[in-house]
């Protein structure tokens, strides 16, 4: 089990680009810092083992104004939160973020982001200022953000290379949802999530696997829960149940 940590009310980067970037930094760290101690002193010694690491909550971009701000994000949110929890709780912890990248252009201006190369290297760069932070697990950005299989692939082979180089190792999370309904228009419309059909789901799986240490997810309920909110959920959730278990078209496909 991998616990959270805390998240912001609202958009964390929204946060962050709207006040003093340092001190927001600075004070979300610290928050999340006060967050794992009570959930380490809760449930540390019960479920010593069990328990293997947190997730910082913020969800980096390939955005340049996330560029302008390497040496904030690394020394006073990614690294002081992971030592302080390898030096006073347990130095085995693996602390990981899941960023993303949009490599879709229809969705952003070219001049607002970074390309795959760039943005990994600038991860890269993160990595060496961070030495306790552990790894990251790429959001694939094929739920909302409109990435093609090919930018997931550029992407990922070049983040995993970095990640690498730095001694890291890399997941790879795979977006369960689209947007919903598939009619609405970017940006101001796009809110509603839906469960992707799972032939997608399929194709994320096999594109990104090769690519990465383990594949992640983020279920929410919402997307693969027998118990879900709608029955889409529970009817995906049985599709890859059968696809786990060979039981369905797609084994042979695996």
């Amino acid at each position: 089990v991998h616990l959270g940590l805390a998240y912001p009310d609202g958009a964390a980067n929204s946060y962050a680009r709207t006040a003093n970037a340092t001190m927001w930094l600075k004070e979300y760290a610290w928050f999340n810092w006060e967050v794992a101690q009570d959930l380490w002193a809760q449930y540390g010694a019960a479920f010593n083992g069990t328990i293997r690491g947190f997730y910082t909550g913020l969800e980096v971009a390939n955005s340049v104004f996330w560029s302008e701000h390497t040496e904030a994000l690394a020394g006073h949110f990614l690294q002081p939160q992971a030592r302080e929890i390898h030096a006073q709780l347990d130095p085995s912890l693996l602390v990981s973020s899941s960023p993303y990248f949009v490599g879709n252009l229809t969705r952003h201006a070219a001049r607002s982001i970074t390309d795959a190369r760039s943005y990994a290297a600038w991860w890269g760069q993160l990595f060496s200022r961070a030495p306790d932070f552990g790894l990251i697990a790429p959001q694939d950005s094929m739920g909302a953000q409109g990435n093609s299989f090919q930018n997931v692939s550029d992407y990922l082979d070049a983040m995993a290379a970095e990640s690498r180089l730095q001694r890291r190792a890399v997941w790879s999370n795979v977006e369960l949802f689209e947007v919903w309904p598939r009619s609405c228009e970017w940006p101001a419309q796009c809110h509603g999530r839906h469960p992707a059909p799972f032939e997608r789901i399929r194709r994320q799986l096999a594109n990104e696997a090769p690519r990465a240490d383990l594949l992640v997810a983020w279920e929410w309920h919402s997307c693969l829960s027998p118990h879900g909110s709608t029955n889409a959920s529970a009817e995906l959730y049985m599709e890859y149940k059968s696809y786990v278990l060979g039981t369905s078209e797609d084994d042979d496909k695996r």
